[in-house]
């Protein structure tokens, strides 16, 4: 056996099997969209209105609907925004103070787009404890007003998500 073959294989098929995994690492990281997300979940009556105060949530959940991986946000004054791998995602749960979460993964969907800041606008839920039902009442409704809501860290990570992918 020639010592060209052995060192080929000791030296370069270590380094190619690197670049492989980099790459696949960069892809990874580099597919990712950010999301600002908010929802509130008002008192419903049986005929489907909605009135008086909305309940507290604690969280969100979304679902990428191209992998089904389930994403948990805490809600902060009724919004959250997070970094998510890029896809076609539905709202999967909702979490009201004290009490267990609500599943819901229906239409309208939105999507996540690679180095993109999507800002979904409020989803308004309506939940009848009379007998334990809800339903969802509008979406994407005010972008502009859960996107002024924002704190000032908020806007700066998404700042910093925009210059990152510029």
């Amino acid at each position: 056996m020639s010592i060209k073959p052995v060192l080929l294989a000791c030296c370069v098929l270590p380094l190619l099997a690197g670049c492989a995994s980099y790459d696949s690492m960069e892809s990874a990281a580099s597919g990712n969209g950010m999301l600002v997300i908010g929802a509130q979940l008002n008192p419903m009556n049986p005929s489907g209105d909605t009135y008086g105060n909305p309940y507290v949530l604690n969280a969100i959940s979304v679902k990428n609907l191209d992998t089904g991986q389930v994403y948990g946000m805490v809600l902060d004054a009724n919004h959250a925004i997070a970094e998510l791998p890029a896809g076609t995602y539905c709202i999967y749960s909702l979490k009201p103070e004290n009490s267990s979460p609500l599943v819901y993964c229906g239409k309208p969907y939105f999507a996540l787009t690679p180095h993109k800041i999507t800002v979904t606008g409020y989803f308004y839920f309506g939940m009848d404890y009379s007998d334990n039902t809800y339903t969802l009442n509008r979406a994407f409704v005010d972008k502009q007003g859960l996107f002024n809501r924002l704190s000032k860290a908020e806007v700066k990570t998404l700042e910093n998500f925009d210059a990152g992918n510029s």
